[in-house]
């Protein structure tokens, strides 16, 4: 799944989110195995690979993307992706160490979780 999104600068990334179908008794677990960001370089049309993204925290939510400077916003991790969705649950991921920290499992039921933006 991609999600494209524009910092507070006007820069413009892509993100990319891998999962693994895992098969339990017949019902499949959807595991979320990883991030890969890309940084939109608009005059040239190309986009580049990125672990770094800086002050940024990227917010995904089923249908929306954003992201935020971690310094107007004490309490966030730089350099990460915070993510909710009802088929990986909640958490976030560091870019920097490629570390997944997952807060909750997704539910027992299919949902739609979306990051409400702050207003500035």
């Amino acid at each position: 799944m991609s999600q494209l999104f524009e910092s507070p600068s006007g820069e413009s990334f892509i993100v990319n989110r891998f999962v693994e179908r895992i098969y339990t008794d017949e019902i499949p677990v959807i595991k979320l195995r990883t991030f890969v960001v890309f940084r939109q370089d608009p005059e040239q049309r190309i986009s580049s690979y990125t672990e770094d993204i800086g002050d940024l925290c990227i917010f995904l939510g089923c249908n929306e993307a954003f992201c935020v400077s971690a310094t107007k916003y004490p309490g966030l991790k730089p350099n990460s992706i915070y993510f909710a969705n009802s088929y990986t649950g909640f958490g976030f991921y560091d870019l920097s160490s490629n570390t997944l920290h997952e807060f909750i499992n997704p539910p027992p039921f299919p949902c739609c979780y979306d990051w409400l933006a702050p207003l500035h």
